[in-house]
């Protein structure tokens, strides 16, 4: 049974983001190639998961130049420092180590700003709404509900096309894994036959009002 990860979202009195997973944990050299090494990855060899570019792991350098790992592997426990050098590239430091109880797993926390507290919560749910097997969200007051899908005109494995635009964005999505990205004929028109650009033009505009 696959166990959801756990998202902690921020608020004025926790004014973090972290993302906890149940999976193996990463060893200390997996840590440095994971977070430290562009183009690195532990999916770079299966079909079966989403990644293996190494960039998601990187992604809290979009928002922070520093931010913390913790990973556990059969009963120990380490802390790390990640961020962002002089050079541009990133470094990772251990700050502690020792035994635990807890279970295998990695977690990554960042200090969010006050007022980017309502983003987080918000992306979220937007962008987590299609996982099967969905997060379960810490430190947040009352019931969480991802956003609803609304209805599909036309689903494949790959592609979804809603009746109405959904939150703003366009109404055709690309499906890779369980994130559907909103799709921007202009960066695939020149990649398609003016057939399926016509089809994918018209999937757009039907309903929706």
């Amino acid at each position: 049974i696959d166990r959801p990860i756990t998202i902690h979202v921020p608020d004025q009195f926790e004014p973090w983001f972290t993302v906890r997973d149940y999976g193996v944990g990463l060893s200390p050299d997996a840590i440095t190639n994971v977070f430290c090494v562009y183009f690195e990855s532990t999916k770079d060899q299966s079909n079966d998961s989403i990644g293996a570019f190494g960039l998601g792991a990187k992604t809290p350098f979009a928002y922070s130049d520093q931010f913390s790992v913790i990973s556990i592997v059969d009963g120990t426990k380490r802390s790390y420092s990640a961020s962002m050098g002089a050079s541009g590239m990133p470094t990772i430091d251990l700050m502690h180590e020792g035994e635990t109880t807890e279970g295998n797993g990695v977690e990554i926390r960042m200090a969010v700003k006050e007022g980017d507290f309502n983003r987080f919560t918000n992306a979220v749910k937007q962008q987590l709404r299609l996982f099967p097997v969905k997060p379960e969200v810490l430190n947040y007051k009352g019931m969480f509900q991802f956003q609803e899908d609304g209805v599909a005109l036309f689903e494949t494995a790959s592609v979804k096309v809603f009746k109405q635009a959904t939150y703003g964005q366009a109404r055709v999505h690309i499906i890779q894994g369980p994130v559907g990205y909103p799709l921007d004929f202009a960066q695939v028109q020149s990649h398609l036959t003016s057939e399926e650009l016509l089809f994918l033009r018209t999937l757009n505009e039907v309903g929706g009002n």
